[in-house]
């Protein structure tokens, strides 16, 4: 697998030409991606961005993605409604589920909300296969993702990889918690609204467990989301919104009668480091999804850059995106990073 990088759509269409033989996943912002779709080839896959990631480090400007033997992935395309698409996905997962390498790109839709319908309807996929993913943007206008295989649009993907070397899925947080539980009374997943927490309006107990007051709980919303303990993970689900009856949306679904924990966060360059530790070989290419909340974060803290540089460090050839939302395993989740190493 190779990353790449280019400024402007004419540069990889070139670049694409003289590698026909080659499939080549591509993300970048809407426009470009619409640019490029137009020309576009049944080996191209696109994926609109809210920010790239590139072997020069995160960017909000640039065209990115990786090539690869056509011969090693398998493309299924997946509609809004999950089983019409259910017989191909499940005969390009049989090719590789004994494979330990093996792993899915799974690339969503980022505005439509049904990330966890189409994560429930993997049932022919063993829950230990490696999933990685992320939903697509369109640079914060919140209007209209885009997702193409080739020049034909597509509402999500599946791209199954049958790989020899070994991978290795990783999840980052960079929140910890802050030992104060929101046990969710009454919730809505369906929506992705939680009425209450521990009884009480969702909002109003929020604010009170951050010892804030009500009115100004939005502006905590980033420094605080909440995450549910699984073993000895945490999943990340962050607030969007509080809404006039003081219920709160969130950016992913949360279930009621499930134990959440208030986060806080913590230093990033900690975590980095711990996830590197945990990286048992030299990576020959790194894929990573970058929630748009936690690019956000380092933006306006200006640690992208050196962020960006000790990511590197691992290899240059590495290549990523700022998604609406992360996929891990069968999990979506918020404000983390899922990275796909290959040895």
């Amino acid at each position: 697998m190779k990353s790449f990088s280019f400024t402007n759509a004419k540069k990889l269409l070139e670049y694409i030409q003289e590698r026909d033989k080659e499939t080549h996943i591509i993300f970048s912002n809407y426009k470009i991606i619409k640019e490029i779709s137009e020309n576009a080839t049944p080996n191209m896959i696109l994926c609109s961005t809210s920010g790239e990631f590139t072997e020069h480090g995160f960017s909000e400007t640039s065209i990115t993605g990786f090539s690869c033997k056509s011969n090693i992935i398998n493309v299924v395309e997946l509609s809004q409604i999950p089983s019409k698409g259910y017989v191909n996905l499940k005969n390009a997962y049989a090719k590789v589920a004994d494979n330990p390498n093996a792993f899915m790109l799974l690339l969503c839709d980022g505005l439509a909300q049904r990330e966890e319908l189409m994560l429930t309807s993997l049932f022919c996929i063993n829950d230990n296969f490696k999933i990685i993913g992320g939903s697509a943007g369109d640079s914060l206008e919140f209007k209209e993702t885009y997702i193409y295989i080739g020049n034909r649009r597509v509402f999500s993907v599946a791209l199954f990889f049958q790989m020899e070397q070994r991978t290795l899925l990783i999840k980052e947080n960079i929140y910890k918690p802050m030992g104060k539980i929101l046990s969710v009374s009454n919730a809505v997943p369906s929506v992705r609204k939680v009425n209450s927490f521990n009884n009480l309006p969702a909002a109003l107990e929020f604010a009170n467990q951050l010892g804030i007051e009500p009115e100004c709980l939005p502006d905590y919303f980033m420094e605080h989301p909440i995450g549910q303990r699984i073993g000895n993970e945490i999943f990340i689900a962050s607030p969007q919104a509080v809404n006039e009856d003081n219920s709160i949306t969130f950016y992913r679904r949360v279930r009621s009668s499930v134990q959440m924990e208030l986060l806080q966060p913590e230093d990033p360059f900690v975590s980095l480091a711990n996830t590197k530790k945990s990286i048992t070989f030299k990576p020959s290419f790194i894929f990573s999804v970058h929630c748009v909340l936690r690019s956000l974060k380092f933006k306006s803290e200006n640690i992208w850059n050196k962020y960006s540089s000790k990511l590197l460090d691992l290899t240059k050839n590495q290549c990523g995106f700022v998604s609406y939302g992360e996929q891990y395993y069968k999990n979506h989740l918020n404000q983390t990073m899922v990275m796909l190493v290959v040895e």
